[in-house]
């Protein structure tokens, strides 16, 4: 896996435990256009979407499964 490929996984597993890309670009000190495109591309590659987005924010599929 390329080191590219890394930080796409990486920043989809910090915006769901952080529980936002504003958080996310914040903690890292990356900016937010930054940190929402990485897991665009990421989705772009699996061909479905990882986050469940609505007013009450995002969460990923999985968990919004359970709930």
């Amino acid at each position: 896996m390329a080191a590219h490929d890394l930080d796409l996984l990486s920043t989809f597993l910090e915006i769901h435990l952080n529980g936002s890309p504003t958080a996310t670009a914040t903690k890292h000190g990356l900016s937010q256009p930054t940190v929402t495109g990485r897991p665009a591309r990421l989705e772009q590659h699996v061909g479905e979407p990882l986050f469940i987005r609505s007013s009450r924010g995002q969460n990923t599929r999985s968990a919004e499964a359970t709930e």
